[in-house]
């Protein structure tokens, strides 16, 4: 188990009271929460229930879902990378296409860009486990 209680505990410290950090108890076969839950943008989730122990977030349920399978998070389906709300990064490799996950998202007009991830996936790990995040700086002038 990758996420655990002491993980939200840290979390919830260095955030403070700021922020309301919920704790997420997952199914013990999974490493960490986005290997069954993804967010393109907001109110749309690809997800797997069943991974869930104590079910699904409040602040989700009435999300548009596109559910999946533990056997897909077992091949890390479930693993992409939204760049913005209209933009996602999909893998793919020789033992799982992601063509459901990528037809659901393109049905609500998100452009599915496809990546084959064979051997990374094989280790474990899929596209987010593979990038880093990156500090954009917004320059605005003064009218």
């Amino acid at each position: 188990m990758g996420s655990n209680e002491a993980g939200y505990n840290w979390l919830k410290n260095i955030l403070g009271d700021d922020y309301t950090v919920k704790r997420v108890r997952l199914v013990e076969s999974v490493l960490h929460l986005d290997c069954v839950l993804s967010v393109p943008r907001s109110g749309l989730a690809v997800i797997c229930e069943e991974a869930f122990l104590d079910g699904l977030p409040e602040e989700i349920k009435d999300w548009d879902l596109i559910r999946v399978s533990l056997d897909d998070v077992k091949r890390l389906a479930v693993n992409g990378l939204p760049v913005n709300s209209q933009n996602y990064v999909l893998s793919y490799n020789l033992h799982n296409d992601n063509r459901f996950i990528q037809t659901e998202l393109e049905k609500r007009g998100i452009t599915v860009h496809r990546v084959f991830f064979g051997t990374h996936n094989g280790q474990g790990g899929s596209l987010r486990c593979a990038t880093q995040p990156l500090k954009r700086e917004i320059k605005t002038t003064k009218p």
